[in-house]
């Protein structure tokens, strides 16, 4: 089983990989696997099904000369998603270039599978956190600086949201005019409610950003089964209400078709 280390001596920094990091998990979870057990079950291969598409990118792209490349790892409800930087000469780009790649296409990835994840039958409702540093992930640990800016983030957001650490905002904000198009559309500004009662300005990913729902109505009712998840105390609700402030945010951000 693999498992959330925080780094250590053991192993040094410059043996690591570096780029962007996405740790994500299933909000009622747990009372999805005591009454749905069997669906739980389908869902979760789904969606590692659906992240297969990851495998075969780093294949091509070790044919291509690239020794690092995305990986994808689930533990339990927890989704761990590392995107390494894309250095390779003939690409000729800055390194802030690959960090803000690195992070969309992280960002791009995230998406996907939060889509993905929200539909029927038993949608479930992804929040975490997107990082940017460095990170080891392999068939039994993750660990880095990278993972562990994300593991203290990713459950501090009172929202259904994979938002940007600090650490990954900063180097987002000075490196965003130079994204790719395709995949920077899966990042969206706005504010992220923390449990504290603050608010962070960050950025989120949007899980609409590719028109997988391409019309008005595919998206309110992806929104609905969302929202759906949300059953229990004011907490909870609360959460609800955050979650929809964002997603009606995140669908009238889309260009006009």
């Amino acid at each position: 089983e693999c498992a959330i280390l925080r780094h250590d001596a053991l192993i040094p920094f410059d043996t690591m990989i570096k780029g962007a990091f996405v740790m994500m998990d299933a909000l009622g979870f747990k009372a999805a696997s005591r009454e749905h057990p069997g669906e739980l079950l389908e869902k979760m291969h789904g969606l590692l099904k659906s992240a297969g598409w990851v495998e075969n990118l780093g294949q091509r792209l070790n044919q291509d000369g690239f020794s690092e490349v995305p990986q994808v790892t689930f533990l339990s409800d927890t989704i761990a998603i590392g995107l390494p930087i894309m250095v390779e000469a003939r690409l000729q780009k800055t390194d802030i270039e690959h960090a803000v790649h690195a992070l969309s296409l992280a960002s791009a990835l995230a998406g996907s599978l939060i889509l993905k994840a929200g539909l029927a039958p038993l949608p479930m409702a992804y929040r975490g956190c997107v990082s940017f540093g460095e990170y080891e992930m392999n068939e039994t640990f993750i660990l880095g600086p990278a993972v562990n800016d994300a593991a203290e983030h990713y459950e501090l957001a009172e929202c259904a949201a994979v938002w940007l650490t600090p650490t990954a905002l900063t180097i987002w904000n000075e490196g965003a005019p130079l994204a790719d198009e395709s995949t920077s559309r899966a990042m969206h500004p706005c504010a992220i409610p923390l449990k504290s009662g603050a608010v962070f300005e960050s950025v989120a990913v949007n899980p609409f950003y590719n028109h997988t729902l391409p019309t008005a109505a595919e998206r309110k009712s992806w929104i609905q089964s969302i929202l759906s998840t949300f059953r229990g105390p004011i907490s909870v609700h609360v959460k609800r209400q955050a979650t929809a402030k964002l997603l009606a945010t995140f669908d009238e951000a889309l260009p006009v078709q």
